[in-house]
């Protein structure tokens, strides 16, 4: 049956999500293997806690580039605008004489 078909007429419109509601929780990143190289007490510290040291190191660094994730600069825009103009003839590098 196409979707056009479908009458949905009859679903209640969702005012507001249930309290046991979770969103996003069906989200799954990619995963990238990667090698690392960290201090033997860092990891013996992650290992100390119990299963799941990786995926507890994911959480750090996710939640360290949430804290330094760049503000956008007011002039960010006009930057980017600027370099994507061409050069004007006065913008140009002089030549070298020789």
């Amino acid at each position: 049956m196409p979707e056009s078909a479908i009458d949905t007429s009859d679903i209640p419109e969702i005012r507001e999500l249930p309290s046991d509601a979770v969103v996003g929780r069906f989200y799954r990143p990619k995963k990238t293997s990667i090698t690392m190289r960290l201090d033997a007490d860092v990891v013996a510290w992650l290992k100390a806690s119990g299963e799941g040291y990786q995926t507890r190191i994911n959480a750090y660094l996710r939640e360290l580039m949430y804290r330094r994730k760049p503000q956008r600069k007011v002039n960010e825009a006009a930057e980017a605008a600027r370099v994507l103009q061409p050069l004007t003839r006065h913008d140009r590098p002089k030549r070298a004489h020789r």
